[in-house]
């Protein structure tokens, strides 16, 4: 299920084993009820974070300069920008 939802194994597998420790924690409180569902529920909320802080970073990323082009990317003209 880790590996559907994340699309790479490697992912997969750390977020695994992430779920696997944060529900060792918590097992006494989830023995009793249906701990397959919980850990379901965790892979899923772990890849959901995963997802929103990475994409968080991609956002915030600051430019080389203020006006969002790089130094070596020349002016456009006027045929450029019609274009």
């Amino acid at each position: 299920m880790a590996t559907l939802l994340t699309g790479d194994p490697h992912r997969a597998e750390e977020l695994l084993q992430d779920c696997l420790v944060k529900l060792y924690v918590r097992w006494r409180r989830v023995s009793d009820g249906d701990p397959d569902a919980y850990l379901k529920r965790m892979l899923v909320n772990g890849n959901v974070s995963w997802w929103r802080r990475r994409r968080r970073e991609l956002l915030t990323a600051v430019p080389e300069h203020h006006d969002g082009r790089s130094s070596h990317q020349p002016e456009p003209d006027d045929d450029e920008l019609r274009r």
